[in-house]
């Protein structure tokens, strides 16, 4: 992922009410996919929507726009001038061009913007959380982590532009005499794709792309606090000494890994797991910081 995209990452998460962008943006996600965040990409490993998860009958979903609409256009550190001129060779004002240009002032600056926005969402997780958590953590598997993606947020067409240096600058031009002028929210919701005509330090510009845009919430299964008490116990009163004095580590990376298998079977599993939804913490795993 590139480092100068952070910004916006963590931004968006905040303004869209907990979405995440998918890394690249195009890159599909689906509603009910079962993933891991490894080194900062999303793996996909199924979709609870199979019938062999055995709750594909108690989801309902839902459908919509999505409610943060006057969050877009998002940016920052990012100003904007325009200019129109004409070709001095040709009278005529349709041979002008209008200019528009995009000024960052620090690295990791960003400008974005998207356009028709829906979202499609499992309404009622809540209501067959248990049952999954006994067929992914027991019955049928046993994952100590793992996510479920419960609302998808899908663009149109979206543009994203981000500094990876300090003072960066973008110049797109728009053929035809814009008398009133052009902003940046020409760039993706204006009837022609600009050109850009000059870039000084933005990194991998995307201007009015249509494969579309996707974003997604999710619900992490992972150990609860009540298990990492119940570890703790096992730990204290059952391993040897040489691994009680590394009980931090254990219960932070491997907690339940070191509890004998058969002490984990459906009945008692809701003790030991919980879901929660995705967080700012995640998100920064998936930004691969520390």
């Amino acid at each position: 992922m590139l480092h100068s995209q952070r910004k916006f990452y963590v931004d968006f998460y905040r303004h869209s009410g907990g979405y995440i962008p998918c890394w690249p943006l195009s890159s599909s996600i689906n509603l009910g996919e079962l993933i891991l965040i490894v080194k900062g990409r999303v793996v996909k490993l199924g979709n609870i929507m199979d019938e062999f998860f055995g709750v594909n009958e108690d989801i309902s979903i839902t459908e919509g726009r999505h409610p943060y609409l006057d969050a877009y256009p998002m940016q920052s550190g990012v100003s904007q001038s325009f200019r129109r001129e004409r070709d001095p060779e040709k009278v005529s004002s349709s041979n002008s061009a209008s200019y528009l240009n995009l000024e960052f002032n620090d690295a990791g600056d960003y400008f974005f913007d998207a356009s028709n926005l829906s979202v499609r969402s499992i309404e009622n997780f809540y209501e067959f959380k248990f049952k999954l958590l006994q067929q992914l953590a027991s019955e049928k598997f046993n994952f100590k982590e793992i996510y479920v993606v419960t609302s998808v947020m899908k663009a149109e067409a979206f543009t994203l532009l981000t500094a990876e240096d300090d003072d960066a600058t973008l110049e797109v031009f728009f053929e035809g005499d814009h008398q009133s002028g052009v902003t940046a929210e020409d760039l993706t919701k204006g009837e022609t794709k600009p050109k850009i005509s000059s870039m000084k330090g933005v990194a991998s510009p995307l201007i009015k792309e249509v494969d579309g845009a996707f974003f997604f919430k999710a619900q992490r299964l992972e150990v609860s606090t009540q298990g990492k008490e119940i570890v703790s116990k096992h730990i204290l009163s059952q391993l040897p000494e040489s691994m009680q004095k590394h009980r931090s580590e254990i219960l932070r990376y491997v907690p339940t890994q070191v509890l004998p298998s058969n002490d984990i079977y459906p009945a008692k599993v809701h003790e030991l797991f919980h879901w929660r939804e995705m967080n700012l913490d995640d998100l920064l795993d998936y930004l691969g910081v520390d």
